[in-house]
């Protein structure tokens, strides 16, 4: 019997040191993602940076698929309605990830390669059983992408076109970690959203 008890004791002591242990590591990422100190050439290790983005390159421009719209970077995303709050996102694309430099207050940042979280809509097309797509372009990107705009039965499948793209001169807001490598500053590890 007493056996019993110190092993659950035990047992209950591990758990709660585990939880406490998992509970200061989530802490310590939250910490990182929503405390990190602002960009400054210097500095080194996670940091934040707000500022207006621009090419790396300015020869290397990219034509937004559904507006075709010059830009520096933008993500293309098909997604398909199934239920009231439910999507399958059936193609994604993304482009100029790799072709960025953000201008701040404490100086440039380049960009190697980043993840893009962009919010802002540019365009939009949308098609339900009663409603077809309105861009022409719409139907070109859906073959391309082997997508067929009807279900078996020959009904409109629900599907929304979606583009997010950034231009020259766009605020940004830029997550990532500073290092050096061959005594220049290099932003690695970057999430870029506006």
């Amino acid at each position: 019997m007493i056996f019993n008890q110190a092993l659950t004791l035990g047992l209950g002591l591990f758990m709660l040191l585990c939880g406490t242990m998992g509970a200061l590591s989530a802490f310590n990422s939250l910490r990182l993602a929503v405390f990190a100190p602002a960009f400054h050439p210097h500095r080194h290790g996670r940091m934040i940076a707000r500022g207006k983005v621009h090419a790396a390159d300015p020869s290397q421009v990219h034509v937004a698929p559904l507006s075709q719209s010059p830009c520096l970077a933008y993500e293309f995303v098909i997604t398909e309605s199934r239920g009231k709050n439910t999507k399958a996102y059936l193609h994604t694309e993304r482009r100029g990830r790799g072709n960025l430099s953000i201008q701040t207050a404490n100086g440039n940042i380049a960009v190697n390669l980043c993840t893009l979280d962009l919010n802002t809509i540019h365009f939009q097309d949308r098609q339900h059983p009663f409603q077809d797509l309105s861009h022409g372009r719409s139907h070109q990107l859906l073959e391309k992408a082997n997508l067929s705009p009807t279900n078996r039965l020959g009904m409109r499948r629900s599907l929304t076109l979606t583009e997010c793209i950034l231009r020259d001169g766009d605020h940004v807001c830029a997550m990532g970690r500073q290092t050096w490598v061959n005594q220049q500053p290099h932003f690695k590890d970057v999430i870029i959203t506006d």
